[in-house]
């Protein structure tokens, strides 16, 4: 069985989660080589999803516009090409289910399980200073405040999981939504506010996520911010 990842506008490289159940009525996971990718059994403790029969493929690097590929080589005796299209739908199904449950917490598999991302800002700011910019990642369960996909101004490294879904910092440019009271630096990646404003957003490409925008905010000067 091949396992074919594309990526679009933006690299991709994560662990990715597939779940090859038992054929038939068996629920004894299947013995499976292989190749193209490092593998190892999913493990529910470390990754929060508890999911049988579940593999963790690791070392995978897709391009932008491009796709890689992961080969597994399963030991099975299999009745004919009916038993094969279940469980091959068996798996897909299992592996979607699993990677969408709504009750899972944390950020393992972010390449798969990511749905969007939200840009948020402090609903007033006060110019001039930085924009204080919080990406915050949406899963099937909802936004994860507690794990911010990207903050700026940033300082240090970003997340395992920003890089993943981005390619790096080259993977996210920021841009005025309100007609020039923001200013954009040459990096794409640091905003300010520059003119007093009643409304005013910040917009976002953020990896494939590429029409993002923050709700609307006010700036004020800041002999008004404490009004």
């Amino acid at each position: 069985m091949t396992v074919t990842y594309a990526a679009q506008k933006a690299p991709l490289s994560s662990d990715f989660l597939e779940v090859l159940p038992g054929f038939g009525n068996s629920d004894a996971c299947p013995a499976v080589v292989w190749d193209g990718a490092g593998a190892s059994r999913n493990q529910g403790s470390v990754t929060g999803l508890d999911v049988e029969c579940g593999w963790k493929l690791s070392g995978l690097e897709i391009p932008a516009g491009g796709s890689v590929q992961a080969t597994a080589r399963v030991t099975a005796d299999i009745a004919d090409q009916k038993a094969m299209d279940e469980w091959l739908r068996a798996g897909a199904t299992a592996t979607t289910a699993a990677l969408q449950d709504p009750a899972v917490k944390g950020t393992a598999y972010p390449v798969q399980r990511l749905k969007n991302v939200e840009v948020r800002t402090a609903a007033r700011v006060v110019t001039p200073s930085p924009l204080n910019i919080t990406l915050v990642p949406v899963w099937a369960g909802g936004a994860d405040e507690l794990n911010p996909l990207y903050v700026s101004p940033a300082s240090g490294k970003p997340s395992r999981m920003f890089e993943a879904v981005t390619g790096g910092e080259k993977g996210l440019r920021f841009a005025d939504g309100c007609g020039g009271a923001l200013a954009v630096d040459s990096s794409g990646l640091t905003v300010t506010a520059l003119q007093i404003t009643p409304q005013c957003t910040v917009r976002a490409s953020v990896g494939n996520f590429t029409e993002l925008q923050s709700p609307p905010f006010a700036i004020t000067s800041r002999e008004n911010a404490g009004q």
